[in-house]
């Protein structure tokens, strides 16, 4: 097996990230919306709250993040 062939990510890798993190993408609206529009908050609470979300806008930031890495990490490898 050549050093390429073991540093190349397979296809089924990216792809399979790739809906892990639409699947994950998906939760995180869902959960965003439902604590916005249903939970009151007010105080240091809403401040908690608002700490918490952005920490799940990063996260989701984050993993868009790895599947464009790894799906460039592909493409420059196939050339």
């Amino acid at each position: 097996m050549s050093q390429q062939e073991q540093v190349r990510p397979d296809q089924s890798t990216v792809s399979s990230r790739l809906v892990i993190t639409l699947l994950y993408t998906a939760v995180q609206v869902w959960a965003l919306v439902l604590v916005v529009n249903r939970f009151p908050a007010e105080g240091l609470l809403q401040l908690a709250l608002a700490v918490a979300l952005a920490g799940t806008v990063l996260s989701v930031l984050n993993a868009w993040e790895e599947v464009l890495l790894s799906s460039r990490r592909g493409s420059r490898q196939d050339r």
